[in-house]
């Protein structure tokens, strides 16, 4: 079993592109910046549209993708990208 601990940033923040592209919501870091350029992102009920924007633990992300929308809350930072069956222990699902 991995110990996802191993995996938290020391950091308190993160760019919301790496943030979605570490969280696997985003095939790649080049479509992460697509995703919140065209204003899919939202964090604390307020669009982003630059990648470089900061996510802090404890924000609520909204997020657009396929005509879903996912809702989370950020619990960890990730130092990089994430095994699938550890992003449970970075995110809490609303």
């Amino acid at each position: 079993m991995l110990n996802y601990q191993l995996f938290i940033s020391e950091n308190k923040s993160q760019r919301c592109d790496k943030i979605i592209w570490y969280l696997r919501f985003s095939k790649t870091r080049t479509l992460a910046s697509a995703m919140i350029e065209n204003g899919f992102l939202r964090v604390n009920n307020v669009i982003f549209h630059k990648g470089s924007q900061k996510i802090y633990i404890g924000d609520y992300v909204t997020l657009r993708k396929d005509n879903e929308t996912c809702v989370f809350c950020i619990n960890h930072i990730p130092k990089n990208r994430l095994n699938p069956k550890l992003i449970e222990h970075f995110i809490t699902v609303l």
